[in-house]
């Protein structure tokens, strides 16, 4: 799918890049108050090149993955006849998450990583999904850095890293973690949805303090079916 401006749609790369950036340090404040914990340091941003990002992806995957281990379960999913016998399972992740990243966290880092565009932007998100979000007064952008910004809040007081190589050796142990942390950041990124959307939605707006919370309790409810449905 074609990417969509993150802001500023036809306007000048440079300007759409400041405007990102200033939403994410604003965007810290409000994933405090979600969370309930405050940063020890603000997070630093950084901008990133296409052949930085595939690097760094590349570099990833190889520390997640050793060659033993994405070579076994290249032959596990063979085997299961998930991928074709000639399919590269490594260029396969590599592509993956190629186009589907708009912006990251660095554990190693610390910082936020916005991925620059050939034209000077940032990657945003998929054209259609921008615009129906635009409609509501969303930022996609925003939705998505919410999240990044939640991992920074985890590294900052829980070391994701550290619990991150203590279950390296321990597949379950690895997927319980990363169940918690990415549950923990998806969590909170729907938080900032709900909350975006009582009080950019007139319906929702103008509704009392009583109203407006039960509002969002339900909003609450339909995303949890939801996130079970597809469990």
């Amino acid at each position: 799918p074609a990417p969509a401006e993150a802001s500023g749609a036809g306007g000048d790369p440079e300007d759409t890049l400041k405007e990102i950036m200033a939403e994410a340090d604003a965007l810290q404040v409000v994933v405090e108050n979600i969370r309930g914990l405050k940063f020890n340091n603000p997070v630093p941003q950084k901008i990133i090149s296409q052949d930085e990002w595939k690097e760094f992806l590349s570099k990833s995957i190889e520390k997640e993955l050793p060659k033993k281990k994405m070579d076994g379960l290249a032959e596990s999913y063979k085997l299961l006849h998930l991928i074709p016998g000639d399919y590269n399972l490594n260029e396969g992740f590599e592509e993956l998450y190629s186009e589907q990243a708009a912006a990251f966290y660095d554990t190693e880092g610390k910082y936020l990583s916005l991925i620059r565009t050939a034209d000077g932007g940032v990657k945003g998100v998929d054209a259609s999904q921008a615009g129906m979000l635009k409609q509501l007064g969303l930022s996609a952008m925003g939705i998505l850095i919410s999240h990044e910004l939640t991992h920074a809040l985890e590294d900052q007081h829980f070391d994701i890293t550290k619990f991150s190589e203590a279950n390296a050796q321990n597949d379950d142990s690895a997927l319980a973690m990363s169940a918690v942390v990415e549950g923990d950041a998806t969590l909170v990124m729907f938080e900032y949805v709900i909350t975006q959307l009582t009080d950019k939605i007139p319906m929702y707006r103008n509704l009392p303090a009583e109203k407006k919370k039960e509002a969002m309790k339900v909003m609450r409810q339909t995303l949890q079916k939801e996130l079970t449905k597809s469990a």
